[in-house]
């Protein structure tokens, strides 16, 4: 009997190491940044993808699919584009706190500028946020991809997020949902990968 429980343990540590060294590399986030800036904040973040550039660009402007990339979107919606090129994408995010959540609205005019650029403006009339600009850049790093965001932003104040600890809060958050937005495009450039090639 002891002799099969080694044998047993072998093999799942044996199928475990397996199961490990066949796990693609994870995306990571290289540097964080996030303070005050006027009466709002400005965020920072740099990640490294381990996809092409242009398989990650296919990610982030399908708009429509937006929630399967971030685990903070719940909804996401590509409501128009104008003639000149300019998306209408609209976003339901959940922010959680002690066991409290939220909903947050957040409508926001999305440009394509070109050479793996994209800039956004918040509508506030829309959206949660009292104002919202934010700048992508995508740039090839090898076979990877370098993702810079600089998000410059003023939100309502939340009774429920105390103020002496709500910039605690949101750091803490922004920096948890910034790496698992990049480990989300990952993902979801692997399974249009495998879609692609019809496995």
């Amino acid at each position: 009997m002891r002799m099969r429980t080694d044998f047993v343990l072998c093999y799942l540590i044996w199928v475990a190491i397996n199961l490990l060294s066949n796990l693609p590399q994870a995306a990571e986030l290289q540097s964080f940044q996030f303070e005050p800036q006027g009466d709002g904040y400005r965020l920072q973040a740099q990640g490294l993808i381990d996809a092409p550039t242009d398989a990650v660009r296919q990610v982030l402007i399908d708009y429509a699919a937006l929630h399967r990339v971030s685990p903070r979107i719940i909804e996401s919606d590509l409501v128009a584009v104008t003639p000149g090129g300019i998306s209408r994408v609209r976003t339901l995010n959940r922010l959680c706190f002690l066991g409290f959540c939220r909903d947050l609205r957040h409508l926001q005019l999305i440009r394509e500028l070109g050479h793996g650029d994209f800039e956004s403006d918040s509508v506030a009339a829309e959206s949660d946020l009292t104002r919202g600009y934010a700048r992508w850049h995508l740039q090839d790093e090898g076979t990877s991809t370098r993702l810079d965001i600089d998000f410059r932003f003023a939100m309502r104040s939340y009774a429920w997020v105390p103020s002496f600890i709500s910039r605690f809060v949101a750091a803490s958050a922004l920096a948890e949902d910034a790496k698992a937005l990049i480990d989300g495009i990952e993902r979801a450039v692997s399974l249009r990968r495998k879609l692609s090639n019809g496995d």
